[in-house]
């Protein structure tokens, strides 16, 4: 049975989550691991024979899992080699630090991940909507394109989504309905979102609860779309680090829960 790609990367990611640190081994094996894990998914198994590399997949998944590796690489989870001498070594491969330190971090593995990240998201925001998930999802693709500035730019774009669709509920909701219309009103999404956090300020008891740590987590998407547009809301460039990238998308994944906490609760109200 052929797989897709998000399959064997998730097979991939299991078997190396359960390797120890600075593991080393070949691409051979691991695609033979891969394949047991998948086969026991379907709850089938190979004939006795199939203890080659070949055999541990179907012929269409070999074809992807190679395509899988390079990306690997790419991302920098794994590093061909035992080590520096990669010509002789290869295709031995050695997980990275930075591999090892995504593996012990559920969440940040998760990144690497889209159908887990996408998972991650609706957990945290049960009623987050299909525009906003959409750039969600292009902001990780983007990052793990190493296209960070456009990573930033897709989540600054689902967080003033996100945020319009917040201040709609607000201003229809009787206790509400001042913050959400004021808080509205400016043109500049900064400015909006300035405008909504000393509103809530003043009225913290309408949302004990449910925005308790609002400044926290406001200020910090707000940092991230300081990054790519100036404080008159016009573009500019600006170089982002891939750390820095990693980050926001960690920032905005909190945000996101942090406004449609606030969307479903008033909306109930």
């Amino acid at each position: 049975m052929e797989s897709n790609y998000e399959e064997l990367r998730a097979a991939t990611f299991q078997v190396l989550s359960q390797k120890t640190e600075l593991h080393k081994s070949n691409l051979h094996s691991l695609k033979i691991e891969v394949g047991k894990v998948l086969d026991a998914g379907r709850g089938a198994s190979r004939h006795p024979g199939a203890s080659l590399a070949d055999q541990a997949l179907d012929p269409p998944d070999r074809e992807t899992f190679r395509e899988l590796i390079w990306d690997l690489f790419r991302d920098g989870i794994i590093t061909p080699g035992h080590n520096d001498n990669l010509q002789s070594d290869f295709p031995s491969y050695t997980i990275s630090w930075a591999g090892i330190r995504m593996i012990k971090d559920g969440e940040t593995f998760m990144f690497y991940d889209l159908p887990g990240f996408v998972s991650r998201i609706r957990q945290a925001s049960p009623n987050i909507d299909d525009v906003t998930l959409g750039y969600m999802k292009e902001a990780l693709h983007a990052y793990r394109s190493s296209c960070f500035l456009s990573s930033s730019v897709m989540i600054g774009v689902a967080a003033e989504h996100s945020f319009d669709r917040m201040t709609d509920v607000l201003a229809k909701n009787p206790e509400t309905e001042h913050i959400g219309t004021v808080a509205r009103k400016p043109k500049n999404y900064a400015e909006r979102v300035e405008k909504f956090r000393s509103l809530v300020n003043g009225h913290k008891d309408l949302f004990r609860g449910v925005a308790d740590d609002i400044d926290s987590n406001f200020f910090s998407i707000l940092s991230i779309v300081r990054n790519y547009r100036n404080d008159a809301g016009h573009p500019r460039l600006e170089q982002i680090q891939r750390q820095q990238a990693f980050v926001n998308i960690e920032v905005a994944v909190h945000y996101l829960k942090k406004v449609h906490a606030i969307i479903g609760h008033f909306s109930r109200s």
